[in-house]
């Protein structure tokens, strides 16, 4: 037996040793920045690196396409038709060979625009150092080794942390109190060069100084009041969603603030693996501190049922439990379910008391999301489409096709028994791999075969994004014993379920402007149902 065991343990190393995503032979490496491929090594295998890589590959492989198309229509990235977007993509995961390029188009970063040479040059007075005595770290921190207790990236880039951090401390006063900006820079440093994490930072930094919110969101917080703040609201977060773990804590005297301190400060180097921080920091790039936020939260939800348990002290188990997780997809799924506030949290927030589009795009809740077809991702790609008024509304799960003998009259009676303008939400997950779906503004009553929808639209998630919404007024859900179709009149149907919930149907509708898809017709391997409250 141990034989054969060893002949499939070597075909399986020279297999992974030539795959195109292998840590030994990653190209990416040499054309971006420093990385220390040693520290690398110490925390992820061959085996789970190439498999991971695979994964991020295939997907921006299909997305390709789209990317492409995007990024010509926009010289930016982050033009504000294209943000949501990469938003959803980065979040599942960039491919390390494509990395540097992504965040060097994310933020229209050219190599001829950077001037980072001359203002070394003055900050040191001509002579470019390889040694520091002193570096300022933006804290109380009286070394880098304080606030980071590993590094990812070798001497040559150490060197180059140090003196960006110089320039930085020369020509940003503004920069009062920053202990993150050591971490980020750290970590960027494995992909891009030094004039190019320069440029990048700089650019972080003059967009979370803006007082009003730009296309970038704020990603730093540049005094300690700042800070503070942003400590205090994410630590209300946590207790405000988990009441039982919170209330635990208090029981122990333990320090929540000074925990979430901590792992900002650092920027989780120390807590997470260098896979799951490289992953962190392209979303906190895309999407700002709110990302930081929502890591945190992620780990205390994962947590929360756990820490009354553990043997060792909560900070120490705290940090264990982060340093074991060999993939940040449960915890970045998680994190994302805090849909927090769009506004930064050192300015004041309205109060929710009237629905309009301001406190639509600076309020939404937090919420658990019930589904096995509609991923996070998903989730705030949908909320995108909904009108202003619906946005801050979270979803609750009525019904699913896999309770034994559902049907569509099942679903009519429990829409029923909710407001007639409360509105829905209808996902179908495909035996081929579709996931297809439709919103309406309002609920399927029993007494009622037909109702006029003000807002509504049809689309599809899988593969590839596609919205269509219908011509105001114009659209009708026709409710019959056969089918739950969405459109003007029979001639005129977008999207159609049918009784039994075994198939689905897009069709071409003038009024949904499907008309270029022709019909096709989806067996369903599962589909469910929500209102929004």
């Amino acid at each position: 037996m141990g034989n054969p065991c060893t002949a499939m343990n070597q075909r399986n190393s020279q297999d992974m040793s030539s795959s195109e995503h292998s840590l030994m032979k990653a190209s990416w490496i040499k054309d971006g920045g420093y990385l220390f491929l040693a520290a690398f090594r110490r925390e992820t295998t061959e085996q789970s690196y190439s498999r991971t890589q695979s994964t991020y590959n295939r997907n921006w492989k299909r997305l390709a396409p789209t990317l492409k198309k995007k990024t010509e229509e926009s010289p930016s990235l982050y033009h504000p038709e294209l943000r949501k977007q990469w938003k959803h993509y980065i979040r599942s995961g960039v491919p390390d060979k494509l990395a540097r390029s992504v965040i060097l188009k994310l933020f229209s970063i050219k190599g001829s625009d950077i001037e980072y040479h001359p203002l070394l040059m003055e900050v040191f007075s001509g002579k470019i150092p390889e040694t520091f005595t002193l570096v300022p770290t933006f804290s109380t921190a009286t070394s880098i080794e304080k606030i980071l207790s590993r590094y990812y990236i070798n001497s040559v880039g150490e060197a180059a942390l140090k003196r960006i951090l110089w320039v930085i401390h020369n020509y940003h006063p503004f920069v009062k109190f920053c202990p993150q900006i050591v971490g980020a820079l750290s970590l960027l440093l494995v992909y891009l060069n030094e004039n190019e994490a320069y440029a990048l930072i700089t650019k972080l930094l003059i967009n979370s100084r803006q007082e009003k919110e730009t296309s970038f969101k704020r990603h730093f917080t540049c005094t300690k009041r700042e800070h503070s703040i942003l400590v205090q609201e994410t630590s209300n977060l946590i207790r405000r969603d988990m009441r039982g773990l919170a209330t635990f804590l208090d029981s122990q005297n333990f320090d929540l603030n000074k925990l979430i301190s901590d792992m900002l400060n650092c920027f989780f180097v120390g807590y997470f693996r260098i896979s799951c921080l490289l992953r962190i920091l392209l979303c906190f790039l895309c999407e700002g501190n709110k990302t930081l936020i929502r890591v945190i939260y992620g780990v205390f939800n994962i947590l929360q049922r756990e820490l009354p348990y553990r043997q060792e002290q909560i900070e120490v188990y705290i940090k264990n439990q982060c340093c074991s997780l060999t993939s940040c997809d449960d915890l970045l799924r998680t994190g994302f379910r805090a849909l927090i506030s769009r506004q930064d949290f050192i300015s004041e927030q309205p109060e929710p008391e009237s629905v309009s589009e301001h406190i639509a795009g600076l309020f939404r809740l937090s919420i658990q999301l019930q589904s096995n077809i509609m991923s996070v991702c998903h989730f705030d790609l949908i909320w995108s489409h909904l009108p202003a008024n619906f946005r801050i509304l979270a979803p609750k799960f009525i019904l699913s096709s896999q309770e034994c003998g559902v049907t569509l009259r099942e679903l009519e009676n429990r829409s029923s028994l909710y407001p007639p303008s409360t509105p829905m939400l209808f996902l179908a997950q495909t035996k081929t791999g579709e996931t297809l779906g439709a919103f309406i503004d309002c609920t399927i009553q029993s007494n009622k075969k037909s109702s006029q929808m003000v807002n509504s639209f049809v689309f599809q998630l899988e593969p590839e994004p596609r919205f269509y919404h219908s011509s105001e007024s114009e659209a009708w859900i026709n409710f019959s014993k056969d089918e739950l179709s969405f459109g003007k009149n029979e001639h005129d149907i977008a999207f159609s379920i049918d009784s039994g919930f075994e198939t689905c149907s897009f069709h071409s509708s003038k009024t949904y402007g499907t008309t270029n898809i022709g019909s096709q017709v989806f067996q369903i391997k599962l589909l469910e149902s929500f209102v929004l409250q």
